[in-house]
């Protein structure tokens, strides 16, 4: 389906990436940002390991150092953004594997006409299952099974997405993304690879408060020893601002699952219709923009590269986050919620319990902060799911609990930017 014409269109897309860097024209201003972090913190779960398997005393405590460099490139039509991130893990008593998790990433955005912007990025990738990366309320949008144990992969992402404002009321926008996964070879089993294709059509209209459109989705999910998985939906949606702080969005529609058989149980694939949906309420404060609430409930199809499935999710999902101060220097987020999910071949669902709080310090004349991150998940399943074969039998119990104190600092140098250190000492 769409694996027969990946190659080209990434090749195409890199093209399209690199073509600024050489092309002439107007002096283009450069500016680089740092960004280093170190933490401790504690888990219950150091191993990652299923319920079934976690032994009484599977808790440490570890270390985390993180580095970021950036690459910032601007001329008059276009931004190119490029980075590095690098992360060390270190658990104190040995009751987990240490990890080193890295990526490098590139990101265009190209405006070659006024109502038309392009978006080119790709990015390459190597860690661990067990790893963690702090989330935050914002950044919590689509809730996942997790996969259990330590497994280490290479990852590579490349994504486009066109956004053309035909009108002040009117846009159109289009995203494809190809994603591959590749887990490492270990002592008890050999390598695999997961591959995920996404197209996404969407068109809007804006009639006063109300905001109407549709959008379309196209999914593919194959890889090593895997029949292709394919999902289409369809959906309607009506967003409304209530008020200056208030709003609300309704999504409807429908999906086409067909899940591959499952060897061993005599299914074969199968065409399933489900409805999916998407309900929402937010508040966010007009004179304070950090300062917001939702409230949410969904049912959609939910693509998981790391479990290489595509489930059907039932959700519902709260946010929050808070300033403390009134400059904004000291803000407190959350975020808690309810997932249970399913495919719809062979009886594997899960349920998962999942909450987050984050605490986020900022220095008013230093580029210094400070972050607390508290976060929870318990997932039930009704199997194990072998991330490194391919062999999905359902999914795994499994729970854990990290705490993880930080700090850090973000420095940006260039033309135009401001003095890292404008205060005193």
């Amino acid at each position: 389906m769409f694996a027969r014409v990946t190659r080209r269109a990434l090749l195409m897309l890199l093209a399209a990436m690199c073509a600024p860097l050489f092309a002439r024209g107007a002096r283009a201003d450069v500016s680089y940002e740092l960004a280093p972090s170190a933490g401790v913190g504690a888990t219950d779960n150091a191993g990652n390991r299923p319920k079934p398997t976690t032994i009484d005393h599977d808790g440490d405590g570890f270390t985390d150092v993180t580095g970021i460099g950036r690459l910032h490139i601007r001329d008059a039509s276009a931004e190119h953004v490029a980075g590095l991130r690098l992360s060390w893990m270190h658990y104190l008593q040995g009751r987990g594997i240490d990890s080193l998790a890295s990526e490098l990433s590139w990101l265009s955005t190209i405006t070659p006409v006024a109502p038309l912007e392009l978006k080119l990025g790709a990015a390459g990738s190597y860690g661990q299952t067990s790893g963690y990366v702090p989330v935050g309320a914002v950044d919590m949008l689509t809730p996942q099974a997790a996969v259990s144990g330590a497994h280490r992969y290479l990852g590579a992402t490349a994504n486009e997405t066109a956004t053309w404002d035909r009108t002040a009321q009117n846009r159109y926008v289009q995203t494809f993304m190809a994603q591959f996964l590749h887990y490492l070879p270990t002592g008890t089993g050999g390598s695999s690879n997961v591959e995920t294709f996404n197209l996404h059509v969407r068109a809007e209209w804006v009639m006063g408060r109300n905001t109407f459109g549709g959008e379309g989705d196209a999914n593919e999910l194959g890889g090593t020893n895997r029949d292709p998985f394919f999902t289409v939906s369809a959906l309607a949606f009506w967003r409304r601002d209530l008020t200056l702080e208030w709003s609300s969005e309704l999504r409807a529609g429908v999906a086409l699952l067909s899940p591959p058989g499952v060897p061993g149980m005599g299914t074969d694939r199968t065409v399933n219709v489900a409805p999916v949906g998407f309900a929402q309420i937010g508040y966010r404060d007009s004179t304070d923009i950090a300062w917001f609430a939702t409230l949410e409930a969904a049912q959609t199809t939910t693509t998981n590269l790391y479990l290489g499935a595509i489930t059907l999710n039932d959700n519902a999902m709260a946010r929050l986050t808070l300033p403390l101060t009134r400059n904004e220097r000291a803000v407190v987020s959350g975020y808690g919620g309810l997932v249970y999910g399913r495919i719809p071949t062979g009886g594997r669902a899960y349920d998962q319990r999942i909450a987050g709080a984050l605490f986020a310090l900022r220095g008013q004349d230093w580029p210094l902060w400070l972050t607390l991150d508290y976060s929870f998940s318990d997932q039930h399943g009704n199997g194990q799911v072998d991330a490194v074969t391919g062999a999905i039998t359902g999914f795994p119990d499994l729970r854990r609990q990290v705490i993880l104190l930080s700090v850090g600092g973000t420095f940006i140098f260039g033309p135009g930017t401001p003095p890292i250190f404008p205060g005193s000492l």
